[in-house]
């Protein structure tokens, strides 16, 4: 059966699998795991891409190096508008992580029991991105996927 997809935006990807990498008991390590290696992808795809961006408007050396300052050890950057505007473009891009089977099901399912009972400190935006986490979980919950949407793969939409 496939069921509804998870939808997440490109930003919440890093903060969930920081919140979900702690010490766990062996079937929530596993399922936790799984979940993980979903995003791989994505999280590869979103570095390669803020790496595009560092050095189209980063200062670059006589190399194509990104530049660093060296009082607060960040890069350099020639047009910080510009990459602000189009990183923050590009990861609040939603994807939709699709669950087709039930024991994907299960995973999300352990995946969300995990988070839900996370006893973590949070700071503001991690509290912020762990409440749209736990949304999206809830939309994901709410039923089975439209068999009309054709969602059959991890899919960006434009958000």
């Amino acid at each position: 059966m496939q069921y509804r997809p998870l939808v997440l935006k490109n930003y919440m990807v890093a903060t969930l699998v920081e919140l979900v990498s702690i010490p766990l008991a062996a079937p929530l390590a596993r399922a936790r795991n799984k979940f993980i290696l979903l995003f791989q992808d994505t999280m590869k795809e979103i570095e390669d891409e803020r790496q595009k961006l560092l050095k189209k408007y980063g200062d670059l050396d006589k190399d194509g190096n990104l530049q660093t300052d060296l009082t607060t050890g960040s890069y350099k950057m020639r047009d910080m508008d510009g990459f602000t505007k189009e990183f923050e473009e590009m990861t609040s891009r939603a994807l939709a992580v699709p669950c087709i089977g039930d024991e994907l099901k299960g995973t999300f399912m352990q995946v969300k029991r995990i988070l839900a009972n996370l006893e973590t400190k949070l700071d503001v935006q991690q509290a912020t991105v762990y409440g749209a986490i736990m949304d999206a979980f809830e939309e994901w919950e709410r039923g089975p996927a439209d068999q009309t949407s054709g969602a059959t793969g991890a899919e960006e939409h434009a958000g």
